[in-house]
């Protein structure tokens, strides 16, 4: 069994839709096969909340079920698209890439294509997403990773009046060593999407590149000496100070942005507590980690949770219970 095969268990009793505040009108939508409806619902909320919707909805979607439905509107095409996008990286599972057998490759490949004629179709009549353009980042990632589409991408990503914190994302895990580019390039891109500021919620994304640094140095490196040390760096006091520094000013922030304006806004707030809970509890820093688990509530994300290698659900009650709270929110 791989590593990313124990760090990525599948729980039927994690909610794939991560805590989202409309996950189970989404669903009852799709079961009825209301793709209109969803298209109207994706259009009614921000950014993050879309995607974490579409990525609920498709890990719920049967990998043994046919997608071919289609709808004309750019949203209809968005949720298609994007759930294309979330079961062709299902059907490649969580093998390193040289260990996916070739019949799953084949499918995850055919999945990205078709998510990217959807996707494409839904940017032409509505280029201002950020969503289509963060799924056709991670499409092309998966595709081979086209540096010149690639780029053509990004600019259109820069280019939206409106961010998403999950199209970031994909575009900083395009640049990193596991899949194209360097753990620098990652850190480059980290500094690009937090200059200036947009919100408290985007230093998750530095946050979350501490993590995945640890993931390719330590987690999945075959480098004995690097991966120690990386974990000597872990425990430097210089290290962790700028860590408490960077929870800090998260805090601040969001204290000078006020409560949430709608529940669909705690999509990004969600986002940042869950990679800020995982990294102090990576550290083993569970004061730190304390106020971020208890803000996140009763259902955590997926991701990066799974990399306490643990189940999520099991692993979520494991890390309350560290930080003195109770098992269940």
């Amino acid at each position: 069994m791989s590593f990313l095969s124990r760090i990525f268990p599948r729980s039927t009793g994690f909610d794939p839709f991560e805590g989202h505040a409309r996950g189970a009108e989404a669903e009852a939508m799709m079961r009825a096969g209301d793709w209109s409806g969803l298209g109207r619902l994706y259009a009614e909320q921000a950014p993050q909340a879309r995607a974490q919707m579409v990525h609920g909805l498709g890990m719920v979607w049967p990998l043994d079920r046919d997608l071919s439905v289609d709808r004309d509107t750019a949203e209809a095409k968005a949720v298609l698209g994007g759930m294309q996008v979330t079961l062709a990286f299902r059907e490649r599972g969580d093998l390193r890439g040289d260990d996916v057998p070739p019949e799953a490759l084949a499918r995850m490949e055919a999945r990205l294509a078709d998510a990217e004629r959807r996707l494409v179709a839904s940017s032409n009549a509505q280029p201002d997403d950020p969503c289509v353009w963060g799924w056709l980042i991670r499409a092309n990632t998966g595709l081979g990773g086209d540096r010149a589409r690639f780029a053509f991408l990004s600019e259109r990503l820069d280019a939206c009046s409106d961010r998403c914190l999950t199209a970031d994302l994909h575009r900083i895990t395009d640049l990193q060593r596991k899949w194209h580019g360097n753990q620098a390039q990652m850190w480059e891109a980290v500094a690009r999407a937090i200059d200036p500021l947009p919100s408290a919620a985007y230093l998750g994304l530095v946050a979350r590149g501490h993590i995945e640094d640890w993931l390719w140095y330590v987690a999945m490196g075959d480098d004995a000496a690097i991966a120690a040390r990386f974990r000597e760096k872990m425990q430097d006091n210089a290290y962790l100070a700028d860590l408490d520094g960077l929870d800090g000013l998260f805090w601040r922030t969001l204290k000078a942005e006020g409560p949430d304006s709608a529940p669909e806004d705690k999509a990004d707030r969600q986002f940042a507590h869950n990679q800020f809970a995982i990294l102090w509890a990576l550290l083993h820093r569970i004061e730190r980690a304390k106020p971020h688990v208890a803000a996140i509530g009763p259902v955590p994300m997926a991701l990066p949770l799974g990399y306490l290698g643990e189940d999520p659900t099991e692993g979520w009650i494991d890390l309350r219970q560290r930080c003195g709270l109770p098992a269940k929110a």
